[in-house]
């Protein structure tokens, strides 16, 4: 996705160099009054305000949506568990069967060779 300007951006751009032109209007003694710049000062913090709350909603959404994933991989994974412990077992019981299988082999042999 590429890089664009938001409008939310813009706008809190604006009123940050408005609110610095008012603040030096007024120091300097020209017509700026308290309620141009409280106006602006607040209208811009309502901006910031604005634009942290979308931002803090989107990581919500974000967040839920990646935990969701965890969950989703770590029932895959219990899954590939359960069939590897599975065919371990059906390992184990051949290999008991072969250990057995020699066993009687080796006394049969045995008996053969007295």
């Amino acid at each position: 996705m590429g890089k664009y300007i938001k409008w939310i951006d813009v706008l809190s751009f604006i009123l940050f160099i408005l609110a610095v032109y008012f603040i030096l209007t007024r120091i300097f003694g020209h017509s700026a009054t308290d309620l141009t710049i409280t106006v602006t000062l607040f209208g811009g913090l309502g901006v910031l305000l604005y634009k942290l709350n979308r931002e803090f909603g989107e990581f919500k959404v974000e967040t839920i949506n990646s935990f969701r994933r965890s969950k989703e991989d770590m029932t895959e994974l219990k899954s590939d568990v359960k069939i590897l412990k599975s065919d371990v077992n059906e390992l184990k019981n051949k290999f008991q069967t072969m250990e057995n299988k020699l066993d009687s082999i080796n006394l049969k042999i045995g008996k053969l060779a007295k």
